[in-house]
């Protein structure tokens, strides 16, 4: 009930302020189109539809550079091996609920977590130590359809 009568009061404000008011709504295609399909005043009233494409496995290795990047770590070639394997192993495993760009972004985040953990022993801490994130940061046990070939673990070149 409190759907409908949010819906309810969205529609009064957009066709009392419809000249003062932009609304834009922002979801994955099949929940949003349920929404639209909820109310048949409210399809009618968002005639312009925007799909965009979910990002390739190599733009979303080309995000973790750039978050690498801005924040200084760098990522090994084996490292980056071994990324953009994992990352398109879990896009084709992919289902509706995956929110690709998140998904790299909590990789990235991950990552970073367990580089923490890996370096706390070490001593001395260089500035390489601190600033490289290891194949091991980077962890897909958890992603349904990753299978890292031998080799791709451990700190070894994939």
């Amino acid at each position: 009930m409190a759907c409908y009568s949010s819906i309810q009061t969205l529609l009064k404000r957009i066709e009392d302020d419809r000249h003062h008011l932009v609304v834009i709504l922002a979801g994955y295609n099949e929940p949003m189109d349920r929404l639209l399909r909820s109310n048949p005043g409210l399809s009618s009233r968002f005639p312009r539809h925007l799909a965009f494409p979910n990002y390739s496995p190599v733009e979303l290795c080309r995000i973790i550079e750039r978050l690498c990047q801005q924040n200084s770590y760098h990522l090994p070639p084996s490292t980056r091996a071994r990324v953009l394997i994992g990352v398109t192993a879990a896009t084709e495993a992919a289902d509706e609920h995956f929110g690709n760009g998140r998904f790299v972004r909590n990789l990235f985040e991950d990552a970073i977590r367990r580089m923490a953990s890996r370096i706390a022993g070490i001593v001395p801490l260089t500035h390489e130590v601190l600033t490289t994130l290891a194949d091991d940061d980077f962890d897909f046990e958890g992603v349904a359809g990753v299978e890292l070939p031998e080799g791709c673990h451990s700190g070894r070149s994939c």
